[in-house]
């Protein structure tokens, strides 16, 4: 009734690995959450607000406080008062 040593222990290995990766699935899920949680914040701040903070990973030369636009890294023009006309 008793299985082979080899194979008892193939199991056991085969279960270890299945643990540790259903434990990664788990934490890259929490790191996805908690990004897509601070996203949201920004979002939400940035309506409320009119300007969006910058993030911590910033890029360079892009300014604090500017709202980012869809098509790239530069920053949207503000709309301007109408300049009396002559």
């Amino acid at each position: 009734m008793f299985g082979h040593p080899a194979f008892s222990l193939t199991v056991a290995h085969e279960r270890h690995q299945a643990l540790i990766a259903e434990a990664d699935r788990r934490r890259l899920l929490a790191i996805a959450r908690q990004a897509r949680k601070a996203r949201k914040a920004r979002r939400k701040q940035a309506d409320t607000w009119g300007n969006v903070p910058a993030p911590d990973g910033a890029r360079a030369g892009a300014v604090a406080g500017s709202v980012p636009s869809a098509g790239g890294s530069l920053t949207p023009c503000r709309e301007r008062a109408a300049a009396p006309a002559r």
